[in-house]
């Protein structure tokens, strides 16, 4: 899939979010988690995929009415549309009894969320203004795709991996995927680790090739940096996403914990 430039916008073009709004954003990607969680959602990409979407909505609808539904309401939606996305057989039942299973345990009193029915409608619903709000584009691509890729490439070891991959989660919560490509947030959280633990910077592991004689013969390793510049990625991107990672980890850690 080639990435798509369209939905990555300058700092300076995204609209400043309250504090207020920065925490609603923060519940519904929480929900998202939860509905993957108790739905066992089998992997990680539908959950970066709904994300995005949720991120890329609410995006427009600063230059659209707002919508009438509530944050759970289009987390909802946004996973169950990402679900029909990765081809995973999700019914719409299931994803409805989640949703009552959930708002039960969060606020019992909310009027209606508590209802099976209530959830079958909203779906239906939230889903098709999600859908026409990001002006169908639904070809995705997600820093954890990238990032599969990058690990069978990089010299690296499991726990270093396992870090990285534990960031990039915790990344949906941000706005980052409307500011930087899918590689340059997996370049950048992979950066952000080894920086972290003062480890040098993975070489991409060198494959085996065939000259026309017929002999095997190897490739050096590429540097990391190397490797960044020939991807169209910057070292001052990479850089960034480490120091807006970190700026956001360090304020929101407290309420982003499941």
């Amino acid at each position: 899939m080639e990435e798509d430039n369209n939905w990555i916008f300058p700092a300076n073009e995204l609209k400043s979010i309250s504090d207020e709004e920065k925490i609603e954003r923060i519940i519904g990607i929480q929900f998202i988690n939860y509905l993957a969680t108790d739905l066992q959602i089998p992997n990680q990409f539908a959950i970066a995929i709904a994300t995005t979407i949720f991120h890329r909505y609410y995006l427009m609808q600063d230059s659209k009415s707002q919508s009438e539904g509530s944050v759970w309401d289009i987390a909802a939606s946004c996973l169950l549309l990402s679900a029909k996305i990765t081809e995973l057989c999700i019914p719409l039942n299931n994803v409805a009894s989640s949703c009552r299973n959930a708002t039960q345990k969060i606020d019992p009193k909310r009027n209606g969320t508590t209802i099976k029915q209530y959830w079958k409608d909203s779906l239906v619903y939230f889903e098709a203004e999600v859908i026409s709000t990001v002006y169908y584009d639904l070809e995705i691509e997600t820093p954890h795709k990238c990032l599969t890729e990058y690990f069978t490439q990089f010299d690296m070891v499991t726990e270093d991996k396992k870090l990285i991959w534990a960031l990039a989660n915790d990344s949906l919560y941000t706005d980052l995927c409307l500011r930087y490509l899918p590689k340059t947030i997996a370049a950048g959280l992979i950066y952000t680790v080894m920086k972290e633990q003062q480890k040098p910077l993975p070489k991409i592991l060198p494959k085996a090739l065939v000259d026309e004689g017929g002999s095997r013969k190897h490739q050096s390793k590429v540097d990391f940096i190397e490797f960044v510049k020939e991807s169209d990625t910057t070292l001052s991107d990479i850089r960034n996403v480490m120091c807006e990672f970190y700026v956001f980890y360090k304020q929101n850690i407290s309420k982003i914990q499941l």
